[in-house]
């Protein structure tokens, strides 16, 4: 069996949604939630995708949010981006940053 059918199956087996629901995707940009976009696409899920930058890796956490803005285009979704300043909260609230 291929991985869009399992995919398929899984997601009705566990009634996750419904195939006319809207769906909103975190994507991080790494290959987990980007298969998750292409399977959602081949699969013909309607969605959204939704990017968190915690500016925690310095030009590796804007090359992330980069990427994930590209993907709005090969995937004609909408693409949300918040942009967190991380450590600075956590220096305010005396929080780890994790």
């Amino acid at each position: 069996m291929n991985l869009l059918k399992e995919f398929q199956q899984f997601i009705k087996k566990q009634n996750l949604f419904q195939p006319k629901d809207k769906l909103l995707l975190a994507v991080s940009g790494g290959v987990d939630s980007v298969v998750l976009c292409e399977l959602c696409k081949q699969a013909g899920y309607d969605f959204i995708i939704a990017h968190c930058n915690f500016q925690l890796r310095g030009e590796e956490s804007e090359r992330d949010e980069t990427f994930v803005r590209l993907l709005e285009k090969k995937y004609s979704v909408e693409v949300l981006v918040k942009k967190f300043d991380t450590e600075k909260y956590a220096a305010k609230n005396k929080l780890n940053i994790q």
